[in-house]
């Protein structure tokens, strides 16, 4: 992993900024510059048991059981982000976010501009942004990297990106836009409707992964402008319809879009790297070719003086026609399941507490091993607490488990208890 020569001076561009624009006093033309940072500290503990035949075979094939333990620190994430108010009518908006301890000579972590966008409002009713930016669809895709605003340390599973080689993110959540439609009118004196579309790339496997100046390309790699290029004519198509009311307490919408699961390959994508052959070897999905894919969410929110509480959904549905064509892809099912749901209660200004569950089913893996542990489904129960020692500056502690439901092939528990100090700047 390097840093590109653009990279470079995007970060010597912010530091010269940050070294030579005033924060106080400024105009409505000054570049705003601000961000947040949080570090963590995590004791994992996992164990489990995996039943290579399924317990209730009846043969007498062992059983195998691992257990884990680790201690780690980390730069959990930090996020920079850059206001410019162009005119009344315009702005841009930059952000770029670091994670997990970024290092590109120690080839970790992951650097990235997540948003690099300018906005057009016509009315308040149409507003037009383009450029990079983050899909709306239910309520948290577009904010999940404001760590800040939430009590929790770990964001609900499919939206925790240090988690993302588990739980695919692209497979649950539309990842990019490049040009949205926007805007929100009152429909009562109570409520205001809220909309917004936007149509991106498709998922990322469909995109360059090779330099085009290195040899050996082939294909359509070849043919690359740049790397991340995306190579398909398909593109991505989402968007989200609420209501809210004046007072920006309440909240609620459903969302929706579409886009193709590039299963052009063999993967094997499981949340527990789960079945292998006899030799232990991942075992691959079958190719289907461009699967058309549809996500449907919903989301409800509502924050009161002292209680916080937000909740949502995404079914996955894909179309099985083509794949079903196929005799021997009779039961295949590409389809998947995600809800969580979250309390918040806030004791005082400063002392807070929170609870919550989520629940993942993915039954793509059906195919080739019934009741796989995907398909049988997987719920984290989390809880924490914490403390505001000023505005800027929030002390968290969370405690998460996870388990399977109950499953033929494999147990797994694994717990988690995260603490975090994250900083506004």
């Amino acid at each position: 992993m390097g840093v590109t020569t653009s990279s470079i001076f995007g970060i010597a561009v912010c530091i010269c900024y940050l070294v030579y624009t005033p924060v106080h006093g400024q105009s409505n033309n000054d570049l705003y510059i601000y961000g947040f940072s949080q570090g963590i500290f995590n004791h994992k503990s996992i164990s489990g048991e995996a039943f290579p035949v399924g317990r209730s075979s009846g043969l007498t094939v062992p059983s195998f059981s691992e257990g884990f333990e680790s201690n780690s620190f980390s730069l959990h994430q930090t996020n920079l982000f850059l206001t410019k108010p162009i005119n009344e009518r315009t702005s841009f908006f930059l952000n770029a976010e670091l994670l997990g301890s970024y290092s590109s000579s120690e080839q970790s972590g992951d650097l990235r501009l997540s948003e690099g966008w300018v906005s057009y409002t016509f009315s308040e009713q149409l507003k037009i942004k383009t450029g990079l930016l983050l899909p709306v669809f239910n309520n948290l895709n577009e904010i999940n990297n404001r760590l800040p605003l939430f009590p929790y340390i770990i964001r609900p599973l499919v939206y925790e990106r240090l988690w993302s080689n588990l739980y695919v993110q692209e497979d649950y959540l539309p990842q990019t836009g490049y040009v949205q439609l926007s805007g929100i009118t009152s429909v009562s004196p109570t409520f205001d409707l809220e909309y917004a579309v936007q149509v991106g790339n498709s998922e990322q496997s469909y995109a360059s992964d090779v330099n085009p100046r290195d040899a050996g390309a082939e294909g359509n790699e070849a043919t690359a402008l740049y790397r991340g290029e995306n190579l398909t004519t398909l593109l991505a198509y989402s968007g989200r319809i609420g209501l809210t009311n004046k007072q920006k307490t309440i909240k609620l919408g459903v969302s929706g879009s579409f886009d193709h699961d590039n299963k052009n390959e063999s993967v094997n994508e499981s949340i527990t790297r789960f079945p292998r052959d006899a030799e232990g070897n991942s075992v691959g999905l079958p190719v289907y070719g461009d699967v058309r894919r549809f996500r449907i969410g919903g989301d409800f929110s509502f924050h009161t003086e002292h209680v916080d509480f937000e909740a949502e959904f995404i079914r996955v549905l894909h179309d099985h026609s083509d794949i079903r064509s196929t005799p021997q892809l009779q039961s295949a099912n590409l389809n998947k399941f995600f809800a969580y749901g979250l309390v918040a209660y806030n004791v005082s200004e400063k002392l807070f507490g929170f609870g919550g569950v989520n629940y993942l089913q993915d039954e793509s893996y059906e195919i080739i091993l019934p009741d796989s542990p995907d398909a049988a489904g997987a719920y984290l129960i989390t809880a924490g607490g914490g403390w505001h020692f000023t505005d800027e500056l929030v002390l968290k502690v969370q405690w998460s488990e996870s388990r399977f439901r109950d499953n033929e092939y494999v147990t797994l528990n694994s717990r988690f208890v995260t603490i975090g100090l994250g900083v506004i700047f």
